[in-house]
């Protein structure tokens, strides 16, 4: 086996009480591209149209124009956090207090969901996802994933594009949690 050139994109730390692991998100560099180009176009359309909203705000269709700028602007924001979560990205998976919860953390902010442990059923790997990851800028070969699991007829996936060694890794620690809760 060849060892990787790449840094590990997995961190595992385990207390007596918890487990914490951090999956730091793929680089994709196409779909980068491609969210910049889209940005700096939206970006140029929405100038255009403040500019000839402040020309001539009552003009037929500055109603229009306005509602466009808005939603151009949520859209905006939108993709713009998408581009923070796709570099700069983390996706976080904790066992502690009865509770797993997944969260994705960008900086020093974070959302998680949490799912009660009870309700936690047919923890697996995932099969490969429908895009390779070498298309989405990840070097390397190998076999790609992810992990899902049942919770209250739902079901729940995490860690796109995981390694399969590292999807059973991840699986391995979370399995020896949910065994001793």
């Amino acid at each position: 086996m060849v060892p990787s050139s790449t840094p590990p994109r997995l961190h595992v730390a385990e207390g007596p009480r918890s487990l914490e692991i951090v999956i730091e998100r793929q680089r994709g560099l196409l779909p980068g591209f491609f969210l910049g180009v889209w940005v700096l176009g939206s970006a140029f359309a929405a100038w255009s149209t403040a500019r000839h909203l402040g020309e001539d705000p009552w003009s037929p269709g500055s109603a229009y124009l306005a509602l466009w700028l808005l939603a151009s602007g949520l859209g905006g924001v939108t993709v713009a956090v998408l581009v923070l979560v796709l570099f700069i990205g983390q996706e976080t998976v904790e066992v502690a207090d009865g509770a797993l919860r997944l969260g994705v953390r960008i900086g020093p902010f974070r959302r998680d969901r949490s799912y009660a442990l009870a309700g936690v059923a047919n923890l697996r790997a995932t099969g490969p996802s429908a895009v390779p990851p070498a298309i989405l800028g990840e070097q390397g070969r190998g076999t790609w994933g992810g992990i899902a699991f049942e919770h209250a007829g739902r079901t729940i996936r995490f860690g796109v594009g995981l390694e399969n060694r590292e999807a059973r890794r991840v699986l391995g620690a979370i399995r020896s949690r949910l065994s001793s809760a």
